[in-house]
């Protein structure tokens, strides 16, 4: 995430609305690191957890907080590159992430390679204002 807000090694050149391509690949590659993160096994697998095997509730709070912090400050530099709506959300955004990828069963990826960036490039072309 630190990569999209900052773009180590480059200068921050504010939005790039003025070169769509680049923002495009920018929020695209932002989102990618995302995925690859594989948050919706992550998120599944904590229902199987008990209790006494989670963090306390103060360090699952922080954690939230500044896991929202973070979105919201992706989610800036992309409405300012035009790369998503005005109303767009941290939550929706990664709500929508997570479900768009999900891990797909061997037979999906075997009849429709490529299907998972496929998905990924379809939301994000979704998010994007209208007109």
């Amino acid at each position: 995430m630190a990569d999209y807000l900052e773009e180590s090694g480059r200068p921050d050149d504010g939005p790039v609305a003025s070169d769509p391509d680049r923002a495009t690949a920018r929020w695209h590659r932002f989102a990618t690191e995302l995925v690859k993160v594989n948050l919706s096994v992550a998120a599944a697998s904590l229902d199987s957890l008990n209790c006494k095997d989670l963090p306390s509730e103060e360090m699952i709070e922080a954690a939230e907080r500044t896991l929202t912090q973070r979105m919201e400050d992706a989610l800036a530099r992309a409405r300012a590159d035009r790369q998503v709506s005005e109303d767009l959300t941290g939550e929706r955004f990664f709500l929508g992430l997570l479900t768009v990828s999900r891990p797909l069963m061997s037979q999906e990826r075997w009849l429709l390679p490529g299907q998972e960036d496929w998905m990924l490039r379809t939301y994000l072309r979704g998010l994007r204002p209208q007109g």
